[in-house]
This record gives C-alpha cells, structure tokens and sequence, in this order.
C-alpha cells in the first residue's frame, strides 16, 4: 500500500509539473501574442501618421505657396523691373549722344531758315519732325525710368517693410493700387516708345539728306562718325540714330513681360483677397512687430535698522 501510495504521488508531481510546465508555455505563447499584436499595432498607427504627416505637410506646403503668392508676384515684378533697366543701361549712353548731335543740328538749321520754306523751295521743318519724335522718345525714356523707381519702392515696400511693421489695412490697399498703377503706367509707356520707334525709322534717312541740302552736316557726322551719303568704311547716319533706340523686337519682348507680371501682380492681390474673406478657417498672417528692450539701471539702497542712511546699494535692470 505505501508503494502504491508513494508512486501514485510522484505520478501526480509529474502531471502537476507537466501542468506548470504547459501553463508556462501557454503564457509564453499569450505574452508573444500580445507583444506581436502591440507590434501590429504599433506599426498601423506610425503608418497612419506617416500618412497623416505627409497629407499635412502637402497640404501645408499647397497653403503657404498660395498664401505667399504675393510676395511670388513681387519677385517676378523685380525680375521683370531688372530686365529693362539693364536693356535701358545699354542703350542709354548712345542715345543721348545721337539725341544731342541731331538737337545741334536742327536748332542750327531752323536758326538759318526762320521762315517756312527756303527762297529755294524746301522745307526746313524735314528733320525737325524727326527730332520731335527722337524728343517725344526721350520723354518717354526718363518717364519709363521715374515709373520704375516707383515700382521698385513699392516692392520694397511689401518685401522688406510690410513684414516688421504694422500697417493699417486702407494704407495696405493704397499701397496695392499705387503697385497696381505704376506697373500698369510703365506697361503703357513701352507700348507707347513701341509706336514712336515704328514712325522714327521708316523716313529718318530722307529727311537727313533733305537737311544736308539746307546746312552742312559736318558736325553731326563727327560726332556720330557716320555719313549720310555713302562712303567706304562709314555707316549711314540714320542707321547709327535708328540702333540707339531700342530695336522693335525688344519692345515688344519687354512689352510682354511687362503684361505677363501685371496679371501675375492683380491675379497674386485677387488670391490675397480671396483667401481672407471668402475661404473660412482662414489664418490672417500675424504681422511681426520688433521690441527693443530697454534695460534702465535701478539704484536700490540697502538700508540697515537703526541707520537713517544707507549704506551700500546695488544695481537691477528694469
């Protein structure tokens, strides 16, 4: 009875211990469950907000690129500003040496035949027509040239003091229409030299040979060192004054990049406007404001009982 009782004890050690034993396993088995349902888990939710990320910085890049269309269309108005002034920087020296040969000279002729016409017949207003549009093109180049300065204060206006101070909403839209007005004049104007260049060149050459009939054009044609009649080695006056202008096909360039960025500029403020009163949620744009701080040294005395004066202090920014 008592090996009986011995070994049915030892055979329920060992189903006890198989039972531990399968008990562990099966909490081993739980926990690495668990553990790759967390991972599961874990590995959804940084792909969601991977996603979400992307979606949102997409979304935050397409928001600021149209929020920022403004200051687009100030940089491409600065490129297109540049691009004349250099056109007008290369152009300008020999025109006004060709505008002043061809002023002496036709107050020269005018000055020896007051009267219209000549005893012989001829016409001593024939190059003096021609200078009135060398004139008028003049005018149009220093008034290009003032319209420009106001396009490029407007610019420096919104790019570089708009940002750091605070500017009432109806002096911001002065300041557009103002923008809006230069732009417009300075496109108004090429359009304009475009039509003075296509009367200057056609008749230019007549009516310098009519004017050599009347006064002798020496001086002019050393100036210019040119001839109107032909002679080896020399270019005709007329063509010499007509290549001081701008040639017709960079008008017309300037011409169109002037009117490509002025409906950029009125299509960048349409944008502006609509984002801030027809898109809602809409973030007006904090304008940033600089403090100075002021650091004023503060004497505080120190007093100590049973003394009516002090006697050490020390110094505090306020």
């Amino acid at each position: 009875m008592l090996d009986t009782t011995e070994k049915l004890m030892t055979i329920q050690d060992k189903l006890n211990a198989i039972s531990q034993r399968l008990d562990a396993e099966q909490n081993l088995l739980t926990d690495r469950y668990e553990n790759l349902k967390k991972l599961q888990r874990l590995d959804a939710e940084r792909i969601y907000d991977e996603s979400c990320s992307a979606c949102y910085k997409q979304r935050s890049f397409l928001r600021e690129l149209i929020d920022r269309q403004s200051f687009y269309a100030q940089c491409v108005k600065l490129i297109t500003l540049f691009s004349i002034a250099v056109a007008h920087l290369i152009y300008m020296q020999p025109f006004l040496d060709a505008y002043s040969a061809m002023e002496d000279y036709s107050n020269r002729i005018i000055y020896k035949y007051p009267n219209q016409p000549t005893y012989h017949g001829l016409d001593t207003r024939v190059l003096k027509k021609q200078f009135d549009v060398l004139d008028n093109y003049k005018k149009n180049v220093w008034m290009t040239i003032g319209t420009m300065c106001v396009a490029l204060s407007t610019s420096c206006f919104f790019l570089f003091i708009l940002p750091i101070t605070n500017i009432k909403k109806c002096h911001l839209v002065l300041m557009r229409i103002i923008d809006i007005i230069a732009f417009a004049a300075l496109t108004a104007l090429l359009l304009t030299r475009s039509l003075c260049v296509e009367n200057f060149e056609p008749s230019l050459s007549t009516a310098l040979i009519s004017a050599q009939k009347l006064a002798p054009a020496d001086r002019l044609m050393n100036t210019l060192q040119c001839s109107i009649h032909f002679r080896e080695n020399l270019s005709f006056c007329s063509e010499v004054i007509a290549k001081s202008v701008f040639p017709s096909f960079l008008i017309k360039y300037l011409l169109v990049l002037a009117i490509l960025t002025l409906a950029y500029l009125l299509l960048a403020y349409i944008i502006d406007w609509c984002i801030k009163h027809w898109i809602p949620h809409a973030k007006e744009q904090t304008e940033k404001k600089s403090y100075n701080k002021t650091y004023i040294p503060v004497y505080l005395p120190a007093t100590t009982p049973g003394h009516a004066y002090p006697k050490s202090g020390r110094l505090i920014h306020a």
